[in-house]
């Protein structure tokens, strides 16, 4: 597979994620609609990864991909001021990865709607991201 087929790949799976997301939220599956906002927001990262650097890293923190996104769009100052303003947030959608999948966790429905908002917001500012690298 090429570069420019394995990045359609991975953003209509980021796509997929995220509306898997929505629809779990509506039944109330908050659990793992929170785990596919997560998927969703990672996905977004690496694919503007790929695009950018022609590769990605196997990590999944959204922090740490927004980071390596920052230097690889040469736009460090933007990507740190994002996690700054967004840490709090993003810490809880990091932390919907692991506990969705590994804990007994349970997330209310305000929980699910404050990650999905999160997810948003990545695929939002990574999009900026990538436009500005080009």
């Amino acid at each position: 597979m090429n570069s420019k087929d394995e990045l359609a790949l991975i953003n209509r799976r980021a796509s997929v994620f995220f509306e898997e997301a929505e629809h779990l939220l509506k039944k109330g599956e908050y659990d793992v609609a929170v785990f596919n906002a997560e998927q969703s927001a990672q996905l977004c990262c690496k694919a503007a990864l790929l695009g950018s650097t022609g590769d990605f890293p196997r990590s999944h923190s959204v922090i740490d991909l927004i980071n390596r996104l920052g230097e690889a769009t040469k736009s460090t100052a933007k990507a740190r001021e994002f996690l700054k303003r967004n840490r709090e947030s993003l810490k809880l959608l990091e932390t919907a990865y692991i506990d969705s999948r590994y804990l007994p966790v349970s997330y209310s429905k305000e929980d699910a709607e404050a990650i999905m908002n999160t997810s948003r917001t990545v695929k939002k500012f990574v999009g900026e991201l990538g436009k500005s690298a080009t």
